[in-house]
């Protein structure tokens, strides 16, 4: 019985400390900085962002032309680094200078860059749903 017991908490432990490989999240709401210019808006068509942890990307799928501007057309940006594990706030290093800053509790997925002061240049997508 005690096996039986360990076993299932041991399951469970494992289960509950497993990462999703792929997540797919989704925002219509946008708020950026842009040369210290502020910007909000909202797209009918919702942004797509989908991280690969096996693939090591992340791909951004925007019908906003100022989040392509802001990225320079690269919407497909290479992993570099995990910090935190993938719960509720999480960071990932892109292309060696991008940051992306996961607020998953208030629905928030933040952008910075580490050469560029976050007012100058920054992608904030709001009201973030998970796919």
């Amino acid at each position: 019985m005690k096996a039986l017991i360990t076993l299932f908490f041991v399951t469970t432990a494992f289960l509950a400390t497993s990462q999703d490989q792929v997540q797919v999240f989704e925002s219509s709401k946008l708020k950026l900085n842009n040369q210290g210019e502020s910007i909000e808006q909202s797209t009918e068509t919702p942004t797509i962002i989908t991280i690969d942890l096996d693939a090591k990307n992340l791909n951004i799928t925007s019908p906003s032309e100022e989040v392509n501007k802001l990225l320079k057309g690269e919407t497909n940006l290479k992993i570099d680094k995990q910090m935190g594990q993938m719960r509720e706030q999480y960071s990932l290093q892109l292309n060696e200078f991008i940051l992306a800053h996961f607020y998953l509790d208030m629905n928030v997925i933040i952008l910075t860059r580490s050469d560029v002061h976050p007012l100058k240049w920054g992608i904030q997508f709001q009201e973030t749903s998970r796919q």
